[in-house]
């Protein structure tokens, strides 16, 4: 069975995310994208992982791609982000809704992605005259299926910022405690 791997590269420039990069490849393990990674000059920051990050590879010294990219990248790189058994795929699908409005795309080097996204759709029921629940498996759900991954992880490290922020002293929010008791007497 042929195993697809997507690396969308990503700028987070304040609440916008850059799209500037996009490779896929079939059947190729890790030491081959870290290779091309590194070939690109990017400088990287977070990367935001599938479950499946914990699988181990063939050829990999029996370390699992998470323990390959701690020991590369460092362990404060490492987004991991849910199994999809953990988000439907219609809360998926319109995770990347809201997050698509933020994004903006180098469209030469990104070509493949996009037209991946553009192709992704949901399959038309002749007899009932209306799309089903579930979108077409085709050569475009691998690369939507990525960017989904995408938009969620990227969306909940958002989040998590957000709330550390709020925390953080002299933030005037949340840094003060505050007692608790019973709101009816």
């Amino acid at each position: 069975m042929a195993t697809s791997t997507l690396l969308p590269t990503t700028q987070r420039v304040g609440r916008e995310y850059r799209i500037i990069d996009y490779m896929a490849e079939k059947d190729k393990g890790f030491d081959y994208f870290y290779d091309k990674m590194i070939l690109k000059g990017y400088r990287y920051g977070k990367h935001y992982h599938p479950f499946d990050i914990a699988f181990r590879e063939m050829g990999n010294m029996g370390l699992s791609r998470f323990e390959s990219f701690e020991k590369l990248f460092g362990r404060n790189t490492i987004v991991k982000c849910p199994s999809p058994q953990q988000i439907s795929p219609a809360d998926g699908i319109n995770a990347v809704r809201k997050f698509l409005p933020m994004c903006l795309f180098d469209l030469e080097k990104t070509e493949e992605g996009v037209d991946a996204l553009d192709a992704y759709t949901k399959i038309w029921d002749n007899k009932l005259g209306t799309y089903q629940n579930s979108p077409r498996h085709d050569w475009a759900s691998h690369p939507a299926d990525a960017f989904r991954v995408l938009a969620i992880c990227a969306t909940m490290q958002e989040q998590i910022e957000t709330r550390q922020q709020r925390r953080a002293p002299g933030s005037g929010l949340g840094s003060k405690r505050r007692p608790w008791g019973r709101a009816y007497t």
